[in-house]
């Protein structure tokens, strides 16, 4: 058999974006962040990035470029901003986001762990389990988070953290 071409229809994007230029300033702007009482995996202020508007705009910049393949008819705008912290033996449960059609996160530590992405499954459950994570159409998929990217990824896509294997404290900035 011989396959003349395979189209990859209504991809799910996941972008890897290297932007180490930008720990220095995501570090300096952590040392004022107050965690919610309630919610201590979240900072306690979802604008976080309002009180940096240069590097907010930085990082829309970043994702309007990544985004010009796709021919958007308007630029996206940064809206939410908030730091995250995983504590030791601690995970964050899977989650999507959806009061945006994007979202990132900026890992700016050395401690990053991975991003799992989980597609559901068809109706009909197949047990197919591709080796290249190009070529799942569902399922789980993780990318190891390094120290100076951000993954850019449809909000709409559940996503998880996975067990902090480290005695401290894992931080990055979501948006």
């Amino acid at each position: 058999m011989t396959i003349l071409t395979r189209f990859n229809l209504f991809p799910t994007l996941v972008y890897v974006i290297e932007s180490s230029d930008l720990i220095e300033p995501v570090k300096d702007l952590m040392k004022s962040v107050s965690w919610n009482r309630n919610d201590p995996y979240q900072s306690e202020n979802l604008w976080i990035l309002n009180s940096n508007l240069e590097l907010a705009k930085e990082f829309e910049n970043r994702v309007n470029i990544t985004l010009s393949e796709i021919k958007y008819e308007v630029p996206f705008q940064l809206t939410t901003s908030w730091y995250t912290r995983t504590f030791p033996n601690k995970s964050i449960g899977k989650h999507k986001h959806s009061n945006c059609v994007w979202s990132a996160v900026f890992y700016f530590d050395d401690n990053c762990g991975e991003l799992t992405f989980d597609k559901d499954l068809p109706d009909i459950s197949l047990n197919c389990h591709a080796e290249d994570i190009n070529l799942r159409m569902f399922g789980e998929a993780s990318i190891l988070a390094r120290k100076g990217f951000m993954l850019l990824f449809p909000s709409s896509l559940y996503h998880s953290l996975k067990i902090n294997n480290s005695n401290r404290e894992r931080y990055s900035l979501a948006m």
